[in-house]
């Protein structure tokens, strides 16, 4: 179903609305999957569940996680919590506590239901305008979802309240870390989309000083940039449409999230984390349910699906692979998130954080994600790798790497070090997931089980690590292992299944897969392994050599560094994910599903045995070329041998997808004149299978014959100027400080042509508060000056931010006329 992203739902009635726009169809609410009224559960539900629970069988399906939900709301389970709000309106029950949560969601938790006596409350967060990460995308469900289960005077105090906060006080901007973003710009574009199309906002508050800040008073710089999107620029301190930004800020993000250089933003330090991949995963999930734009639906559901592969691919052992910083509760204990609730795999679903409107939602997770992230049905002897690149977090030019059994997971990579192994609990004791590194640095059980370099610099070989540093740290409320004994420099430890070795790293092995029997693998590990990280050599006498990019095991390389945005192979050599282009493929036990995030188009049923690429495009040519545009044309190439032809094609500049078409002709705009640009285009069959590229065609626009002149300049702060030119600047003559005059006396010390080649940064000695400046630029030229270019000589007078002492205080202060020394 090609770039179908979720299923149209259809409508019931409600209530007008008072404020913003009149909402015609104001039936626009989705008919919830789950079943309205739900009596007592069958006592053949109760035992199944009940087995699972204390047993540790196969994890509840999606449908029984979500009766046993309603049940729990039924007892009373979450109280006030916010967590029981959709199983209330979902049932019709407890109108009291849905009054009081949807009042704690304006107003806070802490100032509604402090003194409502529930003994045991510690649901804080439960203020959805207010709360650390949640923020307001739930108050959208409740809107769109439930209108005609809440009452008149909640509906309406949503909507003022809402409008009020995040609209006309710009209360969005207030969200300060990636967390918060998600959510806050996710609800406010739903808000402005289905009530208040039209509505406006100021990108920021300027101060006296010239600052932008959010109105928190925290600087806005530090949040918030100046950005470009689809056209549309936004500048701190403009006015714009409120949905237009938020729409086109969500895309911006999705795009840098998967396609483009910009996915090392510092909105995506959170991106893979236990504890904070649930705010991204609410928000996604409100948006591909209720977004009416068909557009913004597929990409919030072609993300929510990426974003659950990028978690799950880790996930084995109850426990998130790899060292994440932030990523593990204290002591090891997984802590149940969004993520398990679209999953199931922690039965035991917590009454607090996060919230459980996903048991509502009617996205289902497809069958092939479900197939990949569920070990249950693999043998003992599978195990797959998982590898993926933020340059964010993980080392620059390098990745994350997991090697995930049923049993165990071992890997790491997230900032520039830091590893950990996962060993799975014994359900039948209630026991949480064994935690494990071997490194040299503390660890911070006060927010987490670990800090940032958990498990140090490693070296590592699919289920064997070499690391620095000599202690070892074993994080669970008690070490409970079958079997713990020291040897010949190791200590060896044993839980189920996993053989677990210890001594300048780890190397894990599973009993009855690996090694017959427990005395077996010891006498390997102490024949053969050795660990360091220079050189590893593993119990079955492996050998791979660390030359800082990746090993090389007989002289082959291992890992291929930077690993791309996501890739995952199993045991059989299979590539359960590939990535190439910005299209994933994903592949499992015949089941096939095609991701392109050029097109954001997805197919959740190509060919799985198709693995034919199509035949590459020919004669690649430029009809047209302008200053600003180049116009491509190409044939199409021959019939592949299974006879597959291109259905789309794919193409690149200077080495990066620009766009798609499926037509053999492409318009390539906002191009610069005077640059050198390289395409090359390459062809997609209805399976998911990429060409090789074309030839490479070189193009150079034409400099425009005018003279060079300065359209703006910002000054950043007191020793940095922004300045734009009209064209494209040469490096050389840009990046000379001495071109560059500023009158009074102040002098440029060095000059730096920016990623856009028409913008210049100048750092400059210290700018008085206020003072009138006039900054003059001699010798710059533009890129590819035509010999009949006019250079020019402009200049630009500016006020320097701040604002400028009274006349008497910027007199030199009097000495003192007393000195005390306090001290000795």
């Amino acid at each position: 179903m090609q770039g179908q992203a979720a299923t149209q739902y259809g409508t019931t009635g409600s209530r007008g609305l008072q404020s913003g726009r009149k909402v015609q169809d104001r039936e626009r609410r989705l008919i919830p999957v789950a079943i309205r009224r739900i009596g007592i559960l069958c006592a053949a539900l109760v035992v199944s569940v009940f087995a699972r629970i204390v047993f540790g069988q196969t994890p509840l399906t999606f449908e029984e996680r979500q009766q046993q939900y309603f049940q729990d709301c039924r007892n009373g389970v979450y109280q006030l919590q916010r967590n029981g709000l959709w199983g209330y309106l979902e049932l019709g029950i407890h109108p009291d506590w849905v009054h009081t949560i949807i009042r704690a969601m304006v107003y806070g938790a802490k100032n509604v239901i402090k003194d409502s006596g529930v003994n045991g409350y510690d649901d804080a967060t439960v203020g959805f305008f207010y709360s650390v990460h949640l923020d307001n995308v739930l108050a959208l469900r409740v809107l769109l979802q439930y209108p005609d289960k809440i009452s008149s005077d909640d509906y309406d105090l949503l909507i003022r309240e809402f409008k009020k906060q995040h609209i006309d006080d710009s209360g969005f901007l207030i969200a300060g870390n990636p967390n918060q973003k998600i959510c806050a710009v996710a609800g406010t574009y739903l808000y402005c989309e289905h009530f208040d199309p039209d509505a406006e906002f100021v990108y920021g508050v300027k101060q006296p000083d010239g600052t932008w800040t959010r109105p928190s008073g925290e600087y806005m710089g530090a949040f918030w940039d100046d950005f470009t999107y689809n056209g549309h620029t936004y500048k701190r301190g403009g006015r714009y449409n409120v949905l237009q930004f938020t729409r086109d800020w969500l895309m911006r993000r999705f795009d840098s999230w998967v396609r483009t250089k910009e996915y090392s933003s510092p909105d995506y330090r959170e991106f893979d984390s236990n504890w904070y991949t649930h705010p991204f995963l609410t928000a996604l999930n409100v948006l591909s349910d209720f977004a009416e734009d068909p557009d913004m639906k597929t990409r919030a559901r072609m993300m929510l699906d990426f974003w659950l592969l990028d978690y799950f691919m880790d996930y084995s052992a109850d426990q998130h692979g790899g060292a994440q910083g932030r990523a593990s509760c204290p002591m090891g204990e997984q802590r149940s998130s969004s993520e398990f609730l679209f999953f199931g795999f922690k039965n035991r679903m917590r009454p607090v954080f996060p919230s459980r409107d996903a048991l509502v939602s009617p996205y289902r997770t497809p069958d092939i994600i479900q197939d990949l992230v569920d070990l249950s049905d693999e043998p003992d002897d599978y195990w797959h790798i998982h590898m993926e690149y933020n340059p964010m977090l993980h080392e620059p030019g390098k990745g994350k790497l997991t090697y995930v059994t049923k049993y165990f997971n071992l890997g790491g990579g997230c900032a520039t070090k830091g590893w950990q192994l996962n060993v799975a609990p014994d359900p039948q004791n209630g026991e949480v997931p064994i935690v494990i590194f071997v490194g040299r640095h503390g660890i911070n059980l006060q927010e987490t089980n670990m800090n940032w370099e958990a498990g140090g610099m490693f070296f590592q070989y699919r289920n064997v690590v070499a690391s620095e540093g000599s202690t070892t740290y074993i994080l669970s409320p008690r070490d409970h292992f079958d079997r713990d004994e020291q040897s010949g420099g190791w200590r060896f430890l044993k839980k189920g299944k996993v053989m677990i070795a210890i001594g300048a790293g780890v190397e894990v092995d599973l009993e009855g897969v690996d090694y017959n029997s427990w005395d077996e693998f010891k006498r390997a590990v102490r024949a053969n392994t050795h660990l360091s990280l220079q050189r590893i050599v593993t119990s079955k006498g492996e050998v791979i050599e660390n030359d800082g990019q990746g090993g090389l095991k007989g002289g082959e390389r291992v890992w291929h560094f930077p690993f791309k945005r996501m890739e995952t192979v199993d045991y059989a050599g299979n590539h359960l994910i590939s990535w190439r282009d910005n299209v994933m493929v994903l592949s499992k036990h015949g089941r096939r599903a095609v991701y392109d995030f050029n097109a954001w188009q997805f197919w959740e049923d190509a060919d799985a045995l198709d693995l034919v690429p199509p035949e590459p495009p020919t004669q690649l040519q430029a009809s047209e070329v302008a200053e600003d545009h180049v116009v491509l044309v190409w044939l199409p190439g021959p019939p592949a041998s299974d006879g597959d032809e291109a259905v789309r094609y794919l193409v690149k500049r200077d080495g990066v997808v620009v766009g798609t078409t499926d037509q053999p002709t492409y318009r390539d705009d906002n191009l610069f004149g005077g640059m050198r640009y390289r395409y090359t285009v390459l062809a997609m069959d209805k399976s998911g299978n990429l060409s090789r590229e074309t030839s490479q065609l070189v193009v150079d626009t034409p400099a425009p014959a005018v003279p060079l002149e300065i359209l703006s300049l910002q000054p950043v702060d007191l020793t940095h100027l922004r300045v734009e030119f009209n064209l494209n600047v040469d490096k050389t003559t840009a990046e000379d400080a001495h071109n560059y005059r500023i009158e009074p006396q102040i002098t440029v010390l060095t000059a730096q042509r920016l990623d856009n080649p028409r913008f210049v940064e100048l750092t400059t000695e210290r700018h008085e508060p206020g003072q009138r400046y006039t900054l003059h630029v001699s010798g710059v030229w533009p890129v590819n000056a035509r010999n009949d270019q006019p250079v020019g000589d402009p200049s630009w007078t500016y006020t320097a931010p701040g604002s400028r002492a009274p006349e008497e205080d910027r007199q030199p202060p009097s000495p003192p006329l007393n000195v005390h020394i306090v001290g000795p």
